[in-house]
């Protein structure tokens, strides 16, 4: 293990406590099986148009219990339910996952949306980041670190991953007075870089990671133009811009 990265990133999880006391997931929901719909559909959409969806959604198949609730996913008819989810992105395929994986919940969990990493993502659409925001949120499980786009572009910008071994993407770069300055790779394994962060992160702060970084991404570290100038992280991050 890298000691003078653990390092790095342990100052990075304490700067942004301070900054981020509140950081928490921004997705409403009632009960696991709605977070589990919550987070499916925010894949390529934003938290707040998610919400905007699952507000008229989870009022019109509310139910007398959760299990109750899954079984009008899993019954309502498909075409019906993709408008019902037509607000985000790739609605058509996330509605056919959610029924799929309504049904095979009823079928195979007896109701009850699974506790464990491997359960969780043999549902269809279900990868580790959905599965680790459900294990944290739900279960207070913790087992890897769930891997958004903010984390995807932010920990690379800090250099807290090795860009040799987190796959091939799209190589962003910025110019720094005369040298072009690589930015971060789009498109890099999510799964890798998970299994990266999780060397250098103590194991009781992998749940706040997430969530403190995307409250970074959102307000300071942009994927277009950040505003290194009031970065907490700058004296940090190897991709500032000058």
């Amino acid at each position: 293990m890298n000691n003078q990265l653990t390092n790095t990133a342990r100052k990075v999880v304490e700067l942004l406590k301070q900054e981020y006391p509140n950081a928490e997931i921004a997705l409403n929901y009632g009960n696991t099986w709605e977070l589990l719909v919550a987070v499916m559909l925010s894949a390529q959409t934003t938290d707040v148009q998610v919400n905007k969806v699952t507000t008229t959604l989870f009022t019109k198949y509310a139910a007398a219990d959760e299990k109750q609730e899954i079984k009008k996913f899993a019954q309502t008819p498909l075409e019906e339910l993709t408008n019902d989810v037509s607000g985000v992105g790739f609605f058509r395929n996330k509605a056919k996952n959610i029924q799929n994986s309504a049904k095979q919940i009823l079928e195979q969990h007896g109701g009850v949306v699974p506790n464990t990493m491997q359960e969780l993502t043999i549902l269809p659409g279900v990868a580790r980041k959905t599965a680790n925001i459900v294990l944290g949120n739900a279960y207070g499980v913790y087992e890897g670190i769930a891997v958004d786009t903010h984390v995807h572009r932010i920990v690379q910008r800090l250099r807290l991953v090795d860009l040799d071994r987190i796959g091939k993407g799209k190589q962003r770069y910025f110019k720094r007075e005369e040298d072009q300055v690589l930015d971060f790779k789009k498109g890099a394994n999510t799964d890798k870089i998970e299994q990266e962060l999780m060397q250098v992160i103590p194991q009781e702060d992998w749940f706040m990671f997430t969530y403190l970084i995307i409250e970074h991404g959102r307000a300071v570290c942009i994927a277009i133009k950040p505003k290194c100038g009031k970065c907490l992280l700058a004296d940090l991050c190897l991709a500032k811009r000058s």
